[in-house]
């Protein structure tokens, strides 16, 4: 077909008086016009002007009062000749617009583009206003509201899918915003009414009959508006809806479906019953899935609202099977959907299934249903093929069984009750879906996969799961001890119990004084300890321990103390049986073993605590000392204590590998194909490398021996080294600032060690190092004042370095690091005055410390001044006390 697009729409058959006219549409086998549109339309749009014309009764003479109260004035330009000659010019205009949408198919409800996104927005809020703005004047005239009625029907007829999809979702709007202003006409005529029966059951002498003669002229009004806007409606239903409602685009039928289903909620009085209702039933068995989500959505409004529910049981009792099936559509947003909208119905129809609140408090539900929905919800885990973990479980039923899922007591019970008859498959799932309702309730997000609707939580919600949280933790925490008593030798269930720390507030433990059950839970955790090897038990019980030891909490010394006799215990074990592996001739298996169990219960410690006051690097390195000696240390020890060496060794082997002294340069020979290969290896490499450091492996400050090759190695890997900064300062500002700095005295201390502290501004290397400052400096963007402090810290460092190694008493020569001031002035663009003005007094300050002989200029000083305070005078220039010196440039 081209650009242009030849849809055929799909209508209900017409009688055989428009057959002799136009031809009749199929139900999706024969265009929506005859193939002559440009006469059709016309006659379309003509014919219906005067059916809507016939069928509007006359005007009495209450109506012409009206118009005269409300100044509706008609200029006599607007003559019948004048109007026909408007309506042809619209039809021109038609006609032009549909030419030029034979060069291309794209138009603006489905252009893509920012701008084009807001169009739909901005053209459905224009048909609302315009009718907000008409309906006590133009609305009722007659005149342009017919037009434009007979135009959108007119072109919702058209074959082209532009005209069809604009006019159709004008025609829809425009029937929402003309079924708002019946709803209150509706309402008006009811208050009118309740005033008239008023008055006039008043006695003789107090009823005023020009009160009783108004409300009556007001309600034949109101009688008129009335029959008025109905008479729009049905001509936009059954001229538009009945036709598009199965339309060969899915587009167009979504829209009808969403907006039948805001008429029935708006003024079901009219349009909720079985002549409506049908429409969304048929739609139900559509083949796209956006149809049939909109239809359950819609249905969902409908069932939601109990007082419209119960008009609606003809309804369910035909459709029940459909919306019953569709529980199991293909499409999962469908099926989602569905098994929502038979939750409302049975919510109706059971309402025993729905918990009632009863003072503003959830009732409970008697303990029998409860323990029933937990053993036919463990039923369906165990056989249920479809889930295999329980957070997503638990967050598909959140929204129509979360009080359930929070039901704390009810699942804790079953597990502490002795004879509840599950087995260990059964209490590890049970364990699960209580860990995993836990942090439903206190994170307030899906699991990772499961795409959230909004991105934020409303007020009342972020209340609702603050209450939940505290009532979480004021359940759990005294039985937590409890739980890891009966449960601590499985290391499949005491795992996710550790984890419920995670989601308590701890601070409930100080303010509801649970002091008791802290103790029990440190002694639980130590038993715990010892007791398992497993990675994911000691990792969970170091991170459990590790958020109770936070000193804002009052109770952080006893914590701290339990932690230290528990490093305590593990560290002399370890002692012990080193001392007696080192003096061992030979190689027993249990002390093997409890060697390196005790050395996994340290590893997990290590990576959550510090352990530096214990001095456990010493032992380590005469295990692995006596492995490279001997080779006697089995493997399963070394493993477990040999990680800085091991993240040492990394290190020096990416840099080696990825970074050379000096970059390579590329031709076109067989030998510089294989050198790229090689270089995309090496890029791999080093992108592993900065994975570690963001993942947390490697610590972060090893990320400077990457950075202070940034400069040198751009072409090759600066895509690479960039990214890894910006994930940086993404995770500690503060943190990727003093590495900044790190890399670069790394660089200046390198290059003093090579050719000595004199002379070294002069050298390409240092020109280089200046190079890569501007380039740090650059990464902070534009946003000064977010870091400012940042660049203050970095600048005070930067000073400290410089003057941090002083010459001799009575000696003349500047400190050796003096030239680093130079390389910080690369970052004093970034400052804002005041700090300027407040670093040169520090400035000033710490070369207060230093001796320096007269008339001895200092380059790198007056420098770093210049950068700071910029003069025109260079005799202004230097600070008070210190020589002058020929102005450097400062890019």
């Amino acid at each position: 077909m081209g650009a242009r697009e030849r849809d055929r729409g799909r209508g209900p058959k017409r009688s055989p008086a428009n057959d002799k006219k136009e031809p009749a549409s199929g139900a999706g086998d024969s265009p929506s016009v005859s193939t002559n549109e440009d006469s059709d339309f016309e006659d379309n749009s003509r014919r219906n002007a005067k059916k809507r014309a016939a069928k509007r009764p006359p005007r009495a003479a209450p109506v012409a009062k009206r118009r005269k109260k409300r100044s509706r004035i008609v200029p006599s330009g607007h003559s019948k000749n004048e109007s026909v000659l408007l309506t042809s010019d619209l039809f021109d205009a038609v006609k032009a617009a549909k030419s030029d949408m034979q060069d291309s198919g794209d138009y603006p409800l489905t252009a893509s583009g920012p701008s084009w996104k807001k169009f739909q927005g901005s053209f459905c809020e224009f048909v609302k206003t315009l009718v907000y703005q008409c309906q006590y004047s133009l609305l009722y005239d007659g005149f342009p509201m017919d037009d434009l009625i007979s135009l959108l029907i007119g072109l919702s007829d058209s074959q082209v899918r532009a005209f069809r999809h604009t006019s159709t979702l004008a025609a829809m709007k425009l029937m929402t915003s003309l079924v708002r202003v019946a709803l209150q006409l509706s309402l008006h005529k009811d208050n009118n009414q309740r005033q008239y029966e008023a008055e006039r059951n008043k006695g003789p002498e107090q009823r005023a009959l020009e009160r009783l003669e108004s409300l009556l002229e007001k309600r034949k009004e109101f009688q008129e508006n009335q029959e008025e806007i109905e008479g729009m409606m049905n001509a936009i239903f059954r001229g538009v809806f009945v036709h598009r409602y199965r339309d060969i685009l899915p587009e167009i039928r979504a829209i009808c479906i969403e907006e039948i289903g805001c008429w029935m909620q708006s003024y079901s009085t009219s349009f909720l019953n079985d002549s409506y209702l049908k429409y969304i039933g048929w739609t139900l068995h559509d083949k796209h899935k956006d149809v049939r989500l909109k239809c359950l959505k819609a249905l969902e409004g409908l069932y939601s609202n109990r007082e419209l529910s119960t008009r609606m049981e003809l309804f369910t009792n035909r459709f029940k099977d459909r919306m019953v099936s569709m529980a199991m559509d293909r499409e999962c947003e469908v099926a989602v959907e569905a098994i929502r909208l038979l939750t409302l119905v049975l919510k109706i129809f059971y309402p025993e299934c729905e918990a009632k609140a009863v003072g503003g408090r959830e009732r409970r539900r008697s303990p029998q249903a409860q323990r029933t929905f937990i053993y036919l919800l463990l039923a369906f885990f165990m056989e249920s093929e479809h889930h295999n973990h329980a957070a997503y479980l638990v967050d598909s039923l959140w929204d129509c069984a979360g009080s359930y899922l929070k039901d704390w007591e009810s699942l804790t019970s079953l597990l502490l009750q002795k004879d509840q008859n599950l087995g260990d498959t059964q209490e590890r799932m049970l364990i699960e879906i209580l860990v995993s309702s836990a942090r439903q309730a206190a994170e307030g997000h899906p699991p990772v996969g499961r795409i959230a609707g909004k991105k934020g939580l409303t007020a009342k919600e972020r209340k609702l799961q603050a209450y939940d949280k505290m009532k979480l933790a004021e359940h759990l925490i005294p039985l937590l001890p409890q739980l890891l008593a009966k449960f601590s030798a499985d290391a499949e269930n005491v795992a996710p119990l550790l984890q419920l720390l995670s989601y308590f507030d701890l601070g409930i433990y100080c303010t509801q004084r649970l002091e008791k059950h802290l103790e029990l839970l440190l002694q639980q955790l130590q038993e715990v300890v010892v007791k398992h090897v497993e990675p994911e038990v000691l990792e969970a019980a170091a991170q459990g321990l590790y958020l109770l030891c936070k000193p804002e909490f009052t109770f952080f010394s006893r914590v701290d103390f339990a932690r230290s006799q528990l490093v305590d215990l593990l560290t002399d074990r370890f002692q012990q049986e080193l001392d007696d592996l080192m003096q061992s001739s030979f190689l027993d298996e249990d002390e093997v073993y409890s060697l390196t169990a005790t050395l996994k219960r340290l590893s997990a410690f290590y990576n959550a605590h510090d352990l530096t006051r214990w001095e456990i690097s010493e032992p380590c390195c005469r295990l692995l000392q006596k492995a490279v000696d001997t080779g006697e240390v089995p493997h399963q020890a070394g493993d477990r204590l040999d990680t800085q060496r091991q993240e040492m060794t990394l290190r020096t082997y990416v840099l080696e590998a990825t970074l050379p002294r000096q970059p390579q340069s590329w031709g076109q020979s067989q030998e510089d194909h294989v050198q790229i290969e090689l270089l995309h290896q090496r890029r791999r490499l080093l992108a592993g490398f900065c994975k570690l450091l963001l993942y947390g492996v490697l610590e972060l400050d090893a990320a400077s021996d990457v950075f202070k090759h940034y400069n040198k190695f751009y072409e090759d890997y600066g895509d690479i080294i960039k990214e890894t900064l910006t994930r940086a300062r993404q995770i500690d500002r503060c943190q990727c600032s003093r590495i900044l700095l790190l890399s670069l005295k790394q660089l200046y201390t390198e290059l003093m060690q090579e050719q000595g502290p004199q002379g070294l501004t002069e050298l390409p290397a240092f020109i280089e190092m200046r190079d890569l400052a501007r380039r740090f400096a650059l990464s902070f963007g534009p946003q000064q004042l977010h870091n400012r402090d940042l660049v203050v810290m970095l600048h005070k460092e930067g000073i400290k370095f410089s003057l941090s190694e002083l010459p001799p008493a009575g000696s003349s020569r500047e400190p050796p690091n003096l030239a680093f001031l130079e390389l910080l002035s690369e970052f004093s663009p970034r400052l804002f005055h005041q700090d300027k003005q407040l670093l040169l007094s520090y400035l000033e300050k710490c070369l207060q410390r230093v001796s320096k002989a007269p008339h001895q200029p200092w380059g790198p000083v007056t420098t770093y001044y210049h950068s700071l305070n910029p003069v025109e005078n260079p005799a202004e220039a230097s600070p008070q006390g210190l020589p002058h010196s020929k102005k450097r440039r400062v890019e």
